[in-house]
């Protein structure tokens, strides 16, 4: 296997994203000079939609993704830093997917390390998956925890 130097890592909500945060310092400390870029995606279609049909306060509701957002990223980065392991976070904000594959692009990120709920069938037809999705645009490697 050859050595990686750039892990992204799609963080969702914290629950979600344990398991790919474990997996890929798993994989950095293989790798003296890894590093992880923990990134989460506020999806701000979803957002909106989301606005719409509960709150109609969609700075509450964007404020509140942030903040979120922050407090997951702060979290798997002290898993990391318990390991050791360099790591940074983003925030960006779009399509999941197509965001995650541009970023790693940007990165030069060696491999994806996403997390991966296990859905019905009919559940992954009807609202899709993430991970499939990932799967689907990336041209990197991408690993499913």
């Amino acid at each position: 296997m050859r050595s990686l130097h750039r892990i992204l890592v799609a963080v969702g909500t914290y629950e979600n994203s344990q398991s790919a945060a474990q997996l890929a310092i798993s994989l950095a400390s293989e790798s003296p000079q890894a590093e992880i870029i923990f990134c989460h995606v506020i999806d701000i279609p979803r957002l909106l939609a989301r606005c719409e049909q509960f709150t109609g306060d969609y700075e509450l509701l964007f404020n509140t993704a942030r903040q979120t957002a922050a407090q997951t990223l702060e979290r798997c980065c002290t898993l990391a830093d318990e390991f050791r392991i360099p790591a940074r976070s983003y925030v960006r904000f779009g399509e999941p997917a197509a965001e995650l594959v541009r970023f790693a692009d940007t990165l030069a990120a060696d491999v994806i390390v996403i997390g991966h709920r296990h859905k019905s069938k009919i559940d992954r037809f009807l609202n899709g998956s993430l991970c499939d999705e990932v799967v689907h645009a990336g041209t990197i490697p991408i690993l499913a925890a």
